[in-house]
């Protein structure tokens, strides 16, 4: 018994904290630079959300809170101070930017002019270098891996704000996002940065104009930012504490987070069942990374927005719709008859029952002169499907001997046959419904009938009405 409860514990506990597909969701995410411990690096996230995150950006809303959540960690693994600056070696010379000597150059520097250290870190490299590659790619592989198991097959966005090595780590782990369309999806603000430039197409930069540590460096991105006197490099002391700087990281992070929202939607729609009654639901399929599924059925709001989950009130489900959504309401002042469901987002989108636009014509299928009649007719551009239906008022075939004989119908519309069929009874009623949405164009239309007997091809007294039924 009491391992059954404990299982069923389990099973509770996995269901509760099971993560759910919602593209309205950015994961924030902050990589540190060398010589931080993870507990160093979490000191970071706190004050970025003090200075940052908090007041500027979520601003106490629950709701951009839900959007947010919590900046978490893409670890920069700390290993000793010598074994860091020789993994950053490794990665600037990988980018083309720094060469032995410079390296040479850049220790010397590093230790205050001494050569004997720079001598020794340059020989520790030679010795060292297989292992460093290792851990760099290894560390690189991790990120990645922590991005798309806990961002991109959830559909959420990324934004990494990332600090002086951790740029380049952002630049090494955004070439191995796979599929390569989440790239779409991760933007980039690289602050104190070594690197030449910013590999994330959403991507930007801070760098001070007085970063001892930065500006040295062959092929680094110009400076860009006044910081307080007597400048710096650390992450909170130099870069959150100036007030250019400061400014200057806050906006760009809005305006990424800004282009991330711009991005459409991950998911389209496959499949729809009982379109334009109060069932109408679809389901949808990612459209470039077929390891992610989606097996329930969605509510289409607005099937080209994004794909969420809304779960307050009695009708909780996915729904396509524009963020902002909590609840999906079946009755609201000012429902329409038409109108069965709406979602509470801002732009107050609703499914409804397709309403109908009728125009009719009664065709004759030839004039006196026998050629065909040709009637022009409109489709509004909110229209989502048009129909035809025909109905037979006289026989569109004759009596010979007693025997009927069929005549062949053909419906032509915009020179296109859409029917083709042969009409084998004497019957005032519906014979027809033809659905025609791929050969119209919005705004005007041509149609045309015809009737035809293999022995009588010249009937002169025949005719068809034609219904055209334009859906919303």
């Amino acid at each position: 018994m009491k391992k059954l409860f404990i299982l069923i514990t389990f099973i509770f506990l996995n269901i509760a904290q099971a993560q759910i597909i919602d593209e309205c969701k950015t994961d924030i995410y902050f990589g540190n630079g060398v010589w931080n411990s993870s507990e160093q690096a979490k000191d970071s996230i706190r004050e970025m959300n003090r200075k940052i995150i908090n007041p500027f950006i979520i601003k106490n809303s629950p709701i951009l809170k839900a959007k947010y959540g919590e900046v978490q960690l893409q670890y920069n693994w700390g290993q000793g101070y010598m074994l860091d600056v020789l993994e950053t070696y490794y990665q600037l010379k990988e980018s083309g930017q720094v060469n032995g000597i410079e390296f040479f150059a850049l220790m010397t520097l590093l230790f205050n002019g001494n050569p004997i250290p720079a001598t020794i870190s340059t020989v520790m490299y030679q010795l060292r270098e297989s292992a460093i590659i290792m851990d760099e790619q290894a560390n690189t592989v991790e990120m990645f891996q922590k991005y798309y198991e806990e961002s991109f097959k959830y559909a959420h966005r990324v934004l990494l704000v990332s600090h002086s090595q951790g740029n380049l780590f952002a630049n090494r782990v955004h070439e191995k996002i796979t599929p390569s369309q989440y790239q779409n999806y991760f933007a980039n603000l690289q602050v104190a940065s070594p690197a030449s430039e910013v590999k994330a197409s959403k991507g930007d930069y801070v760098t001070g104009f007085i970063d001892p540590v930065i500006n040295p460096i062959p092929g680094s991105m110009s400076s860009n930012a006044n910081l307080d006197f007597p400048g710096g490099h650390k992450f909170v002391e130099a870069y959150l504490t100036s007030e250019d700087s400061l400014i200057k990281i806050t906006t760009k992070m809005k305006q990424l987070l800004a282009s991330l929202d711009a991005e459409p939607s991950q998911w389209q729609t496959a499949q729809e069942f009982d379109k334009g009654t109060i069932d109408y639901k679809i389901k949808v399929k990612h459209r470039f990374d077929p390891s992610v599924v989606m097996s329930e059925q969605v509510y289409p709001f607005a099937p080209s927005k994004k794909l969420y989950y809304v779960s307050i009130g009695t009708i909780p489900g996915y729904v396509k719709a524009s963020c902002g959504g909590t609840e999906i309401l079946a009755s609201w002042t000012g429902q329409q008859d038409n109108e069965f469901y709406m979602i509470n987002n801002p732009e107050k989108e609703k499914i409804t029952v397709k309403t109908t636009e009728t125009v009719q014509y009664v065709l004759p299928l030839y004039n006196q002169d026998k050629s065909l009649e040709e009637h022009s007719f409109i489709i509004d551009d909110n229209a989502t499907q048009v129909l035809i239906s025909l109905y037979s008022y006289e026989p569109c075939g004759y009596m010979l001997n007693g025997n009927y004989i069929p005549y062949q119908i053909y419906v032509r519309v915009n020179n296109q046959n859409v029917v083709t069929m042969e009409y084998p009874n004497i019957v005032e009623e519906d014979f027809l419904n033809v659905d025609i949405t791929d050969v119209v164009n919005y705004g005007e239309n041509t149609i045309e009938a015809s009737c035809y007997s293999y022995d009588n091809p010249f009937p002169e007294y025949d005719s068809v009405s034609v219904e055209i039924k334009s859906f919303f």
